[in-house]
This record gives C-alpha cells, structure tokens and sequence, in this order.
C-alpha cells in the first residue's frame, strides 16, 4: 500500500512595521489569488464576510497571501526515521499569510509519497522543529528579517507562542482499509495526530485511557474514506483513495481559509492577552484605552459567528477552533476586561467619594456659622461667654470637632469597604 503525504508546517511572526509589498516581489514572492473562493459555489458555502476576510486586498482588511516557488535543487529534503534509513521529502512552495495587527503567518509545503506511514511522522517530528533544507531556512530567514526587522535573531528565537511549528497534515492511502479494524484504524489515526510512532519507547506512550478520551473528545468521523483528528498542534485527515476534489477542497478552504483564520486568531488573542496583562501591571490607563479599541476593531473585521452555511465546514472550524483553545483565551481576555473595568468603577466611585467630601465640608462650614448665628440670636453670646466674639469662637469649634469626627468615621468606613471588595 502506497501514501501520499500533504502537510503545511505553520508558523507565526509579529511585525514591527507593515510588510512592503516591493520587498516581497523583489525577494521573489507572488502574491496568491484562491480562485476557489470566487466561485459561484464558494459563495453559497461560506459567507461573505468570511470569504472577504480570506480574499482581502489589504492586510486591514484581511489575510493577504503570498506564495514562494522553491527552485528544483532546494526543493529536496530528508531526515531519519526510527530504523536510522533516509527519508526523502519535497517542499514544492512556501507560504506567507499577512493578516491584520502585525501577525504574519508562514507555512512550509511538503510532499512525500512512501510505503511506511511511520516515515511521515519522522518528517513532522524534524520539520516542526525547523530543521528544514537549507534552501528552505535562507528563504525563511529573509522573510523573517522583513517581517520583523532583526536580522541578528535566527528564525526560531523570532517564532512567536511556541518554538515548534503547527502542522496541517493529509495523509491519503491508495487502497482501502478494509484490512483494519475500527480500533486499528483509531489508533493509526491518533499516532499520526500526536506525531508519535509505532515504534516508540515505553517512556513516551500515553497511559490507558488517555488516547480514547482525546478521540472522542476531538476526532471528526463523518465519511466512510477519511477522518479527522483536530488537536492543538495538528489537524489532521487520514484518508484512502481520495478524489482529486476532496484534495483540492480540504487544500484551498480547510487550511487555506479555516486553518489559517483559526491560527490568527489564536495567536493575536495570546498576544493581545500578553500585552493586555502587561498594561494592566504597568497601570497605563492610555494602552488600555488603545488596546481595547483595537480589540474592538477585531471582533468587527476578524470574529465570525459562523464561517459557512453547510455543516462541515463548520464542523472543521469548530473542531479546529476547539483544539487550539481559542474560547480560553477569549475568555481569559474578558476576565482581564472585566476586571479593569471593576478597577475603573472603583477609581471613578473614589474620586467621586472625594468630590463629595469636599462638598461636603463646604456645606458642613456654612452649616456650622448659620447654626452658630442662629444660637447667638437665641442665646446671646455676650450674656454667657461676656463676649459676643468668644461665644462665636467657642461654639464654632465645637460644632466643627464633632462634624469632622462625624467625617474621620464615615471615611475609616467607606476606605474600609472599599479594602473588602477590592480583595474580593
């Protein structure tokens, strides 16, 4: 039996500035046109705002993509499987993804076609941690100095969330499965998932119970030639005898358009939640401001309630969206939201506490000389204090030592208060 391996090694930079388009053009990048999503069909899937997002013009508007064809002498690469034998890959292209806020994704295209699916799994342990043909790291590398603007930072110290890469992966078998049971066909499809051989050591299986629970929990089983496992660090589809269609369809939309939207929005969330956090320490009330304006300006452009009209493709974006935790950050974001707004209403309930303190003391003066003439005129100070100034001075006092102890209390009150809830 003979497989055919598809997979897109992705990876995220942040850019310091917007990306020029004549420095890409001129380092020999084209910019890519999905011809799929401007079909009569793609329009009747999907919805128009996502498949704007996917096709913008401008990186405000969207994702903007770019495509790197390798030469026919760099596009060869090879590693080493378990058994210590050579493993010959191809990487046909690279793919540069420029979306809005600074985030540019990247993805290395690779190929193999082999008799031992164990030999894929090799391929993805050594690509996902860079180890890719030289060809492929010069390219990489002066992408990543456009991008970022540091020439002195290699690539894997420049990767932003993570120093390995995520992977989109299609594995296809040319003949059926009939040989396998639905256990055997589970457990090849986990190993591959999880990028782990048959072949591995004691050290590194999963206890009993643990690949179960992760199947039903986030494998996509709809059709009897192909399923799916989508889990943090790979989506991927194991098929057998799969049409050139299917190819085409889980290429151009299911990584193309739904992957890649989902790993913007994983990974500017993460960073919006690091620059958030970082904002909330230094207590500057202007960056709060910005950033929550620009996350505002998001959800508006990049938060889609739903991508598609049909059920796979949403069941690939939910599924997609569930393994990378996406609803955890955006939670995480609002519990930080929440909170600094709790903090403002605190600080704006203080100052206005203050406010009317200070008022207060003006009307407690003006009580105290009104009140303090009202009793001369009843009582002349002149006939108990012999004078009429004294009196003034005597009952004045008074009044105003038992005011402000009255306002020691209510303050040593509401201070206290105000310690309880911000504990809280």
């Amino acid at each position: 039996m003979t497989h055919r391996y598809t997979a897109y090694f992705c990876g995220c930079l942040t850019a310091n500035n917007e990306v020029s388009t004549r420095s890409l053009i001129d380092a020999g990048w084209k910019q890519e046109e999905n011809k799929e999503m401007a079909t009569y069909q793609a329009k009747h899937i999907y919805y128009d705002e996502f498949l704007n997002f996917c096709a913008a013009k401008t990186p405000q508007e969207g994702c903007v993509a770019w495509r790197y064809e390798m030469k026919e002498d760099e596009r060869v690469g090879t590693c080493k499987n378990l058994l210590d034998q050579v493993v010959i890959y191809l990487v046909p292209a690279l793919h540069c993804y420029i979306l809005p806020f600074g985030i540019v994704i990247f993805a290395i295209e690779v190929t193999a076609v082999d008799e031992v699916m164990d030999n894929f799994i090799s391929i993805a342990v050594q690509l996902r941690r860079l180890a890719i043909p030289q060809g492929v790291a010069d390219v990489l590398r002066k992408l990543k100095n456009k991008v970022t603007g540091n020439e002195q930072v290699e690539l894997s110290e420049a990767l932003d969330y993570g120093y390995k890469l995520k992977v989109f992966q299609i594995i296809d078998s040319d003949a059926a499965w009939n040989s396998e049971t639905n256990e055997e066909r589970k457990q090849v499809l986990f190993r591959l998932g999880v990028i782990q051989s048959n072949k591995s050591t004691i050290s590194t299986r999963f206890q009993d119970g643990y690949e179960e629970g992760i199947l039903n929990q986030h494998s996509i089983s709809v059709f009897n030639n192909w399923d799916a496992l989508a889990l943090l660090d790979s989506f991927t589809i194991r098929s057998m005898q799969c049409e050139d269609w299917q190819m085409k369809e889980w290429q151009n939309a299911f990584f193309r358009m739904i992957y890649i939207q989902s790993l913007f929005q994983k990974f500017y969330l993460q960073s919006l939640n690091q620059r958030f956090r970082a904002m909330v320490e230094h207590r500057s009330k202007d960056k709060l401001a910005n950033l929550l304006a620009e996350f505002e300006h998001y959800e508006r452009i990049c938060q889609f309630n739903k991508v598609s009209y049909t059920f796979l493709p949403l069941l690939i974006d939910n599924a997609i969206d569930t393994s990378l935790e996406i609803k955890e950050e955006r939670d995480l974001l609002s519990t930080y939201i929440k909170g600094e707004e709790k903090r403002h209403e605190s600080d704006n309930e203080r100052r206005i506490n203050r406010l009317l303190l200070a008022i207060s003391c003006l009307t407690m003066f003006s009580a105290i000389w009104d009140l303090s003439s009202l009793m001369n005129e009843i009582l002349p100070y002149n006939c108990f204090f012999c004078s009429t100034r004294r009196g003034y001075a005597i009952i004045s006092s008074g009044l105003l030592i038992i005011v402000l102890v009255l306002i020691a209390f209510i303050y040593i009150m509401g201070k206290s208060r105000n310690r309880k809830r911000d504990q809280q």
